[in-house]
């Protein structure tokens, strides 16, 4: 059914001589001033809410006589698919625009008949109980387009729910019992979210796949009906919020998938139903000059148990890639969470296994670039044979083409699995530095089945060119990020006068003003506070620096790194490997097995590569950190620059000098013997 607010302007006189306004929601403001009230509205919402109709269920068999057999439960009838539309097939001009969208449950499958119950006379079998039919199948599509005002587009879809098969029917005295009628899968969905205004732009989708029905029950000692399987998310299904004019856009994505339908059950229970599994790719997709969010989440159904077997967790899988101007910057969420596995009722019996989870985001755009992703494994079943959590595998990227704050971590959680993230910063401008990157890398530890997996682990990484340095701290097991690194290119000279401060070696170096700094990183990797007694994990994390000799401030000279200091948390590491190359040549590469090598490695030293490499060069770092214990870690911080070589003098010139000191030392001499007589 079809609703529309309309705009309608209303006048109230009242005593008083007080302004102001009050916003009633989001196209609402009243103002009042003198003895006038004003209600003004400044669009209209329309709201389409559909629910499909329930299907009817199937009739129950006739039981079996002397004469006849019994008859098998008839099939439900389906439920009806639901469409809503607010604003896309006919559009409108309207502010707000809201489709729900509800598929009808299927019908029930009929009962089957009894066996024939005289032992005497024949059809003492059993009927089979009827299927279940599907639940209906739902779509939603909003859309507002409009010229001036700010714009809401909601879609909200949900499956119906798919019906329990019919019992079967019990045996006579010497007949075979009738099997439980299958459950139906829930119903499928899809929708469409789309707005576009001058202001502000707010577009959300909802979508949940319908729940499988149960397997019918059997006649004692037949077979239980097989569960449906869960509804899924339709690949059509899409959603665009576009500002014309640099107005804040946000999206917000959900996609879950249908529980599966547990089986039916007697002597001999059936198979349960499938998880419906998530694929978001690219659904959540915004336009603007201005501010821009978007956020996307897949979650997979939950999978079902019977006595002796469980079905697994529906997968889930969220994936978001785009480039965008939004001179506001970019904030970028992706979310994946498998489904829980399915408990039988025997305990001894395998449990359902978690749903694997994959987050993937990769955004690019000109201002300020903020990017997470987070994978979580399902869980296995709650009761039964021990078993595992799904796998977590999460990528995270970000990058700014103008040199501002790109910002990338992931969050995984899983039996298995891994963690990436990828912060870059370009400078379009003339500039020694090119572009910077930084981030890391983990691969969770396997997990055998009963285990818990340990907490979540994080990756994270900065980046960019000019400015302000992140507190090196955010690497630190304390801090939870596991793997990561920073990176400023052209820090400024504060950010480098405080780095070098207490540190005599590079200070004499990088401190002069003929040196030219060119970048300010931090490299770590740490343990969580909790894993597996003795668990060895390694936590990587990279950087990237390309630089251009031409566009130096001042003349070439060495290129020289100034090592800091080291930052350790718990026993540091049980082994630690560095490497620097430059061009992809290696040129240092230092492996430590005790943490007092590192710390005189790490702490105060300079390391001079020569002479500036020609044209555009990368610089290359890597650390590894392998640990054993629970929040160990290890935290490395240097500088990277330009260091300008003090010219020596030429033979000529040193011959020169060596003639003018020996002549000045005779001449003394004689004046010296002179005076001796």
């Amino acid at each position: 059914m079809k609703t529309r607010a309309i705009s309608t302007p209303a006048k109230l006189w009242l005593t008083g001589k007080t302004c102001g306004t009050q916003r009633i929601n989001s196209f609402a403001v009243l103002t009042a001033c003198g003895a006038l009230l004003t209600l003004s509205l400044s669009a209209s919402a329309t709201t389409d809410t559909e629910t499909g109709g329930a299907g009817a269920a199937g009739a129950a068999g006739a039981n079996g006589t002397g004469a006849l057999p019994a008859v098998p439960g008839g099939p439900g009838a389906p439920g009806t698919a639901s469409t809503a539309d607010s604003g896309v097939t006919t559009p409108n001009t309207d502010a707000t625009n809201i489709a729900t969208a509800t598929g009808g449950a299927g019908g029930a499958g009929g009962t089957g008949g009894k066996g024939n119950q005289d032992a005497a006379t024949p059809n003492q079998n059993g009927a089979a109980g009827g299927a279940g039919a599907k639940g209906g199948d739902a779509i939603a599509r909003a859309g507002s387009n409009i010229v001036s005002a700010n714009s809401v587009a909601t879609a909200t879809a949900t499956g119906g729910a798919g019906a329990a098969g019919g019992a079967g029917g019990a045996a006579g005295p010497s007949g075979v019992p009738g099997n439980g009628g299958a459950g139906a899968p829930g119903g499928s969905v899809s929708g469409t979210a789309v707005a576009q205004s001058s202001g502000t732009v707010t577009v959300s989708a909802a979508l949940t796949g319908g729940a499988g029905g149960a397997g019918g029950m059997a006649g004692t000692g037949g077979i239980g009906g097989q569960g449906g399987d869960g509804g899924g998310i339709m690949p059509d299904f899409t959603t665009k919020a576009t500002s014309t004019n640099g107005g804040a856009v946000d999206v917000t994505v959900t996609g879950s998938g249908g529980a599966a339908g547990a089986a039916g059950k007697n002597t001999i229970s059936g198979a349960p139903g499938l998880a419906g599994s998530v694929i978001l790719n690219g659904t959540a997709n915004g336009f603007t000059s201005g501010t821009l969010s978007l956020s996307q989440t897949a979650t997979g159904g939950a999978g079902a148990g019977t006595t002796n077997s469980a079905s697994a967790g529906g997968a889930a899988t969220s994936i978001l890639n785009q480039t965008a101007v939004a001179l506001g910057g970019i904030t970028a969420i992706t979310l994946a969470t498998g489904g829980a596995g399915g408990s039988p009722t025997n305990s001894s019996a395998p449990v359902g296994l978690g749903g694997n989870a994959l987050a993937q985001s990769s955004l690019t755009g000109s201002a300020a670039v903020n990017v997470h992703a987070t994978a979580t494994g399902g869980a296995s079943g709650a009761k039964g044979a021990p078993n595992s959590y799904g796998a977590g595998s999460a990528l995270a990227a970000a990058t700014s083409s103008t040199g501002a704050l790109a910002q990338a971590s992931s969050s995984v959680f899983g039996s298995s699995g891994s963690g990436q993230s990828r912060a870059t910063s370009q400078n379009p401008l003339a500039g020694a530095v090119r572009s910077v990157q930084a981030g890391g890398n983990l691969t969770l530890p396997d997990v055998l089945p009963g285990q818990v997996p340990p907490e979540i682990l994080q990756t994270f990484g900065t980046a960019s060119i000019g400015g302000a340095m992140p507190a090196r701290t955010l690497l630190t097991p304390a801090s939870h990020n596991n793997a990561g690194s920073l990176i400023t290119g052209a820090p400024t000279a504060a950010a480098v006068s405080g780095a070098i401060g207490g540190h005599s070696k590079v200070s004499a170096v990088f401190g002069p003003g003929s040196t030219e700094n060119l970048a300010l990183a931090v490299m770590a990797g740490g343990a969580p506070s909790s894993a597996p007694a003795g668990t060895s994990q390694t936590f990587s994390s990279s950087i990237a620096l390309t630089l251009d000799r031409a566009q130096l401030a001042g003349n070439a000279g060495n290129l020289e790194i100034g090592l800091l200091d080291p930052l350790q948390s718990g026993a540091g590491f049980s082994t630690l490997h560095f490497q620097l190359q430059v061009n992809g040549a290696t040129r240092e590469d230092q492996t430590f097995l005790t943490v007092a090598m590192a710390n005189s490695y790490f702490t105060d030293n300079v390391i001079n590569f020569g002479a500036f490499p020609s044209g555009v060069f990368t610089i290359n770092a890597f650390l590894d950190v392998t640990t054993l214990a629970v929040s160990d870690g290890y935290n490395v911080e240097f500088l990277v620059a330009n260091v300008a070589v003090i010219p020596e003098p030429s033979s000529m010139a040193l011959i020169a000098g060596g003639i003018l000191a020996l002549a000045g030392f005779r001449r003394g001499k004689g004046k010296a013997g002179r005076a001796g007589h």
